[in-house]
């Protein structure tokens, strides 16, 4: 990590530590599912101190898997999750389990051959929840403009974290993102508490089923 990731992780941290210690007790809305092209959902249920409502969690998305996802989302998970070493994206072995829903590839960067990948997996498919369902795109592995605006045109809730400015009220610039090829998901985090407030958010998006 370069000394700006260093600067801007340790900068996250104190965002969302700040952020936490005032927001946390105004969460009314608990049984949304979050489905994020990278750990940003899994770490937004850890620092929520809610259980995962996603099978999203430990992985990553490439962009052009994660917007036939989106766009066709409830086929997708009807389909059998098939777990291999093999990606479209690599011309070799991965390392990690990746898993194969039709064409869409999900990357269990954060799990190994030997745990149950496809078995947790579909323990946390049955706890979607299709009427508080949102999604979260960060401009990041193979993403450009071309995806961003697609996936701001999708009629659902969303949220897009980005390295540049778009005009949408969806859209937020994460301002790293530009002296950084990948910003590592738990700094995209923090910083992503500076520009939405991710409580208020999932509260007033989903007030009308409280």
């Amino acid at each position: 990590m370069n000394i700006l990731l260093k600067a801007a992780d340790w900068l996250q941290r104190k965002l969302k530590a700040s952020y936490l210690r005032h927001n946390l007790p105004l969460l009314q809305v608990k049984d949304f599912t979050v489905v994020s092209n990278n750990c940003w959902g899994g770490i937004l249920y850890q620092d929520l101190k809610l259980p995962y409502q996603t099978p999203f969690v430990n992985m990553f998305m490439f962009a052009d898997c994660y917007l036939k996802l989106a766009t066709d989302f409830k086929t997708y998970m009807q389909k059998e999750l098939r777990i291999s070493d093999q990606s479209r994206y690599f011309t070799h072995p991965a390392t990690y389990p990746v898993g194969h829903l039709g064409d869409v590839e999900i990357h269990f960067i954060h799990y190994t051959f030997q745990q149950p990948v496809a078995a947790v997996w579909a323990r946390r498919t049955k706890r979607i929840n299709y009427d508080k369902l949102f999604f979260v795109l960060s401009e990041r592995d193979g993403c450009n403009a071309y995806h961003v605006l697609a996936f701001l045109k999708l009629p659902f809730p969303k949220l897009a974290f980005t390295r540049y400015r778009y005009n949408s009220h969806e859209a937020f610039r994460i301002f790293p993102f530009q002296a950084a090829t990948v910003l590592p998901a738990d700094v995209l985090m923090g910083f992503s508490y500076r520009v939405v407030h991710p409580i208020r958010w999932i509260n007033t998006t989903f007030a009308a089923g409280l």
